[in-house]
């Protein structure tokens, strides 16, 4: 179980944060110095992963991926042309799975192209800051699975050297259904020791596209997919459970199941409950949960059991 933020009766508790940023970032470098060699770095390598969420339309879309930054050690040396290579580096991609139980896929190579050759980069005289764009054909991706591309610095010219701390950096590309975006998790939370008054609490979350009707709970603070509950006063949650929301695109009816790879605990939605999303409002309404009875009713002592009443803030 894990601390997150938890706003209750106004008062605001922050245990520990993890925050993972967008790609989306606006650069203000220091151009010029005047020690050392000139270094060339991405910006992008600030973070473990760079997370960029599109809109399913339109179908094909061009956007800022890499940025790239040299902090020249004269005048002189800014005011002259610099080339750079780059190059893909999938072990990236590898590395940050192991480290975070994660299960990205490198972004298919037919499904982009990039608005140069990385291999062959170069700073005009004068430029001390570079974009690089994607542009993604989206009908080649699915939207149950988690795409990601890692690149690397791998030579520069002149006497430039390479930052050692930030010549890598991930980057996660994924899809948004309708359903997917930020949330404030109006809910409450029964267990038998740790909850047994089913205490209310507050929490903004986000929703993350994992199909084209479902959506992950992931809880910012964490940097992972749980759902939050108070445990003993604190707002904590269990590992090994990753909340999937399937909504029926017909009925709006939602269905909540653990998508935790390797899961032996398994939701069922309480009798009696009206489950659904309303689009007018983009609310969702759910109660489900786990060692329920044969009616799939809360069974006092024993069951856990969420309710949850997520409300639309807007896009993540």
């Amino acid at each position: 179980m894990k601390k997150i933020k938890l706003l209750k009766a106004g008062i605001l508790v922050l245990a520990t944060s993890f925050v993972i940023t967008a790609c989306e970032k606006v650069v203000v470098p220091k151009s010029v110095t005047t020690e050392g060699k000139t270094i060339v770095k991405t910006p992008d390598a600030e973070v473990a992963i760079n997370v960029i969420a599109r809109d399913v339309t339109p179908s094909t879309e061009t956007f800022t991926l890499i940025h790239l930054r040299r902090d020249a050690n004269s005048e002189a040396n800014l005011n002259s042309a610099l080339s750079c290579k780059m190059q893909k580096n999938p072990t990236l991609i590898a590395d940050y799975n192991t480290a975070n139980s994660t299960s990205y896929e490198e972004l298919p190579a037919s499904s982009f192209t990039l608005s140069e050759d990385i291999s062959n980069l170069s700073f005009a005289p004068g430029e001390f800051a570079k974009e690089i764009s994607i542009t993604v054909d989206k009908t080649q991706l699915d939207l149950s699975k988690q795409y990601a591309l890692g690149f690397s610095i791998t030579e520069v010219g002149g006497d430039a050297i390479i930052s050692t701390d930030y010549r890598n950096a991930l980057y996660s590309i994924g899809l948004k259904n309708q359903y997917d975006g930020r949330y404030m998790l109006n809910g409450d939370f029964y267990h038998p020791t740790q909850s047994p008054n089913t205490d209310p609490f507050s929490v903004e979350v986000e929703m993350h596209t994992s199909g084209p009707n479902s959506v992950k709970m992931y809880v910012p603070d964490f940097g992972g997919y749980y759902h939050p509950g108070l445990f003993g006063g604190s707002l904590n949650a269990f590992g090994a459970q990753e909340p999937e929301y399937t909504i029926n695109p017909t009925t709006n009816a939602i269905t909540v199941q653990n998508a935790y790879p390797g899961a032996v605990t398994f939701y069922s939605m309480v009798a009696g409950y009206f489950d659904r999303y309303e689009p007018a409002t983009k609310t969702m309404y759910d109660k489900f949960g786990y060692s329920l009875d044969a009616g799939n009713n809360v069974v006092p002592g024993t069951s856990r059991a969420w309710t949850d009443t997520l409300i639309y803030l807007g896009p993540r």
